[in-house]
């Protein structure tokens, strides 16, 4: 009697066991072994998504975009080349690839990247969206229809635009081998000898635009930077320069460091300086002299963006609203620019002008009229 309910007990707890230690509808797979890359192999990079592809070419590691083959990211492309020659699975997700949109996968919203070097393909897959522990990223591989998880969310390393994967540096220099600063902006100019025994400070007021032409006469004193205006004639500069302020100094100090690795927020639908921005008045130009001579122009603004041409780059782009505001601002400082001081000076000037007009057709009045005056004159 005991055997008949000890048999069916252990029975019964033997497949109880079974059932814990053992998932009945697990699938067994093999994940697929992705070949690595040599970077070094890689000479073209297609970014394709909503039927626009961009076409990344190298060669000896300098990179770039398009067909006008402007300058690449140098840091942006080297994180697409990291994930490209080190791309794996870690799981299986679908391995019929149903409903893809779930996983942005489908053609609409998928990014497609091809991979080749001057022979051959080297990879092909698609990236759809992060996981939802956005620590993998949902892809599939050319040649399977299936879903994998990749380590990583890297999506927005590929979900770029061409202008996100130009190289928007448009000013680049080391700020302490620049020796002179010549700032020009609302009609008045200053040039700064930063020199070593320099420091010294030159103003001229001259008509916005007529101090483009800048010599430098070293018979003159070290640090000594001659403007010439339209007249011909040669400006009177006082052999005393007076030394640059702290506060001064301080500001182009400012200046120059943000000038130093100055980047635009996009580029001009033109790419030439000569055509862009014809009819934009410009706000302020900032030409500085060091082992070469670098230049920026800003032009006023053009809605929420600063238009603007560098020395240093060969394409016509735009600053954001708070770079082009400080910016600007920071001349302002340094030039002592104020346009309610300078309207209140020009008033002043306005009415000693007018009240010597008065004095002066007073006394001319005076000499007609007086008897001892004509009697004098008889």
């Amino acid at each position: 009697m005991k055997k008949a309910y000890i048999i069916p007990g252990l029975l019964i707890l033997l497949l109880s066991a079974y059932l814990v230690l053992h998932d009945r509808d697990r699938s067994h797979y093999t994940l697929p072994f992705i070949p690595g890359v040599a970077v070094s192999d890689i000479s073209e990079i297609t970014v394709e998504k909503g039927g626009v592809s961009i076409i990344i070419t190298g060669k000896d590691g300098v990179w770039s975009v398009t067909d006008k083959n402007y300058p690449a990211d140098k840091n942006r492309i080297t994180e697409m080349l990291d994930i490209i020659k080190n791309l794996k699975v870690t799981a299986l997700v679908s391995e019929e690839g149903d409903n893809l949109a779930r996983y942005e996968l489908d053609p609409e919203n998928r990014i497609k990247v091809t991979v080749k070097s001057e022979a051959e393909v080297l990879r092909e897959f698609e990236i759809g969206k992060a996981a939802p522990s956005f620590r993998h990223t949902f892809i599939r591989i050319k040649g399977s229809r299936s879903v994998y998880h990749a380590p990583e969310n890297f999506r927005r390393n590929f979900d770029k635009s061409v202008d996100d994967l130009r190289d928007s540096n448009v000013l680049t220099f080391e700020k302490d081998k620049i020796t002179h600063v010549t700032l020009e902006k609302g009609g008045k100019m200053e040039i700064f000898d930063l020199s070593k025994g320099g420091g010294d400070a030159q103003t001229s007021d001259l008509p916005q635009g007529q101090g483009d032409d800048q010599t430098s006469d070293t018979s003159k004193g070290e640090g000594y930077f001659q403007t010439s205006d339209t007249s011909g004639e040669e400006p009177d500069i006082s052999p005393e320069k007076p030394d640059i302020p702290q506060d001064k100094r301080d500001a182009l100090d400012s200046m120059l460091s943000t000038l130093s690795s100055l980047k635009c927020s996009r580029f001009a639908d033109i790419d030439s300086k000569d055509e862009a921005f014809q009819d934009m008045e410009t706000a302020a130009s900032i030409t500085m002299k060091g082992d070469k001579t670098l230049s920026l122009k800003i032009f006023s603004k053009d809605g929420e963006l600063f238009p603007a041409i560098s020395s240093e780059n060969d394409y016509p782009f735009y600053l954001d609203t708070w770079q082009g505001e400080n910016l600007l601002k920071k001349m302002d400082e340094i030039m002592d620019i104020d346009d309610q001081g300078d309207t209140q000076n020009r008033g002043s000037m306005m009415n000693s002008m007018e009240s010597t007009e008065v004095l002066e057709n007073m006394e001319h009045n005076e000499d007609i009229e007086s008897p001892e005056k004509i009697d004098s004159v008889e």
